[in-house]
C-alpha cells in the first residue's frame, strides 16, 4: 500500500451513501465526495466551479488566529494556490467520522500530503529543498449546505 493513498479519502462517504436513504442528505454527502474526490486528484477547478459564490474556508491552527477566506476567487488564489506552493497536490484524508444534518456534513480523520522540502526550508527549516516530506495531521471539516 502507498503511504499516500488518494483513494482512501472517499471510503466513508461511499459506505454512508450505501445506506443513506434521504434524499438531503444524499445530495450533501455526494457533493462532499465529489469536492473531496477532485480535490485529492489535484483538480481543484471542477469543485471550485461547484461551490456557492458565497463560499468561505476559515483555517483554524493551535497558534494562529482564525483565518478565513471569502469567495471562491479568493479561494482559489488564496488558498489552493498556497497549498500547491507547500505540498505535492496528491494528499489523503482518511476518514473516521463523519456526521450529516439538515445544514451540514461533518468530516474528520487523518490527512497526509508530502511536504516540499522547498517550502519547509523557506520557513527555516532544515530540508533538503529537491525533496518531499512526509506530514500526517488531524483533520476536521464542517461542510455548510
Amino acid at each position: 500500500m502507498p503511504i499516500i493513498d488518494p483513494n482512501r479519502s472517499v471510503i466513508a462517504l461511499d459506505e454512508r451513501l450505501e445506506r443513506e436513504t434521504n434524499p438531503v442528505f444524499r445530495h450533501q454527502l455526494e457533493e462532499v465526495r465529489f469536492h473531496i474526490a477532485t480535490e485529492v486528484a489535484g483538480d481543484i477547478e471542477p469543485a471550485l466551479a461547484r461551490l456557492s459564490d458565497k463560499a468561505s474556508y476559515t483555517m483554524f491552527d493551535n497558534i494562529n488566529p482564525p483565518i478565513t477566506i471569502e469567495g471562491v476567487d479568493a479561494i482559489r488564489e488564496n488558498f489552493y494556490k498556497n497549498i500547491d506552493a507547500m505540498m505535492d497536490v496528491c494528499l489523503e484524508f482518511f476518514i473516521t467520522h463523519l456526521s450529516v444534518d439538515d445544514g451540514a456534513v461533518i468530516t474528520q480523520g487523518e490527512q497526509k500530503c508530502a511536504m516540499r522540502g522547498s517550502y519547509l526550508a523557506s520557513q527555516g527549516i532544515d530540508a533538503d529543498p529537491d525533496a518531499f516530506y512526509l506530514s500526517e495531521q488531524n483533520h476536521l471539516v464542517i461542510w455548510p449546505f
